[in-house]
């Protein structure tokens, strides 16, 4: 049986707080970084800002300094905000100190307006994805594909409940990983993907040294996230696969993973919930 549960969560302060959805939050160190909305007239630009963090909430932090009342803060998509920041040598996780942003968009990105314009307007330019693709060799992204696929055999023993093959199929994937040559990439392109890299090594550790499904599928999670945001950053291409998601999965914080099936085989429940789910996007 399965049940839905509000859980109060006691802050030991009283009083109002300020507070930030957890995915708006991106770690670097010891250091909590959001990016920020400002609105420019007919356009708008997004703003790094480090923040510091008070309690954990459970599905949200509470906010000890850094923002204010009424600032808007990017809560889907700021992994591929500060990445195409990386790239653009603006200020990033990896940069904090980097040039300043036109008022036109972030990184370079097309925020609105009507086309190009002089310094404090839009500058209408390639997504962030085709720009990096550019300075991403084809031989990197032919590697990340064969890591992909091994990813897509992993996801099967889940769906199937087998342990002892999502350990297996976990130990092809490190193979596959173990095979791509950061080499081939450069700049920052080269630091992004040394920090891409040790997460997915990490999961895939620990699907490994499991032997409890449950606590495997958390960290297939995890791992799947690490392997779209590759595919995404990189603009790996030709894939023909689907993004999928579960809201009822990573304990009840929902999470995706990536298919080449258009229908819903869910990996966190198998037949147990095996339809619970949809399709949030198709990669090319």
């Amino acid at each position: 049986m399965f049940a839905q549960a509000s859980i109060q969560s006691m802050l030991t302060d009283k009083g109002d707080v300020l507070m930030v959805p957890k995915s708006a939050v991106l770690w670097t160190g010891k250091k909590a970084v959001v990016y920020i909305k400002e609105d420019h007239g007919e356009t708008y630009a997004f703003h790094y800002r480090e923040i510091t963090l008070g309690e954990n909430t459970g599905t949200q932090y509470v906010v000890a300094d850094g923002l204010m009342e009424g600032e808007s803060v990017v809560t889907n998509g700021a992994f591929k905000i500060d990445a195409a920041a990386q790239l653009k040598g603006s200020p990033s996780m990896m940069n904090p100190s980097g040039g300043e942003q036109s008022l036109g968009g972030h990184a370079g990105m097309d925020m609105g307006g009507d086309g190009d314009k002089k310094e404090g307007k839009a500058v209408k330019k390639d997504s962030p994805e085709k720009q990096s693709s550019t300075e991403v060799d084809a031989k990197f992204k032919t590697q990340f594909s064969a890591v992909v696929t091994s990813y897509l055999a992993l996801k099967d023993a889940f769906v199937d409940t087998n342990v002892k093959d999502a350990v297996t199929k976990s130990k092809a994937v490190k193979a596959q990983m173990a095979k791509v040559d950061m080499g081939l990439l450069k700049g920052d392109a080269h630091l992004m993907w040394m920090d891409m890299m040790k997460p997915i090594n990490s999961n895939l550790d620990k699907i490994i040294s499991l032997s409890d499904v449950e606590a495997q599928r958390l960290a297939f999670a995890d791992l799947s996230d690490g392997v779209y945001n590759t595919v995404k950053m990189f603009n790996i291409t030709g894939l023909n696969i689907y993004y999928q998601f579960c809201p009822m999965a990573n304990n009840g914080k929902g999470a995706n993973w990536l298919s080449l099936d258009a229908d819903i085989k869910n990996p966190y429940y198998g037949e147990a919930m095996l339809t619970c789910g949809e399709t949030k996007e198709t990669l090319k």
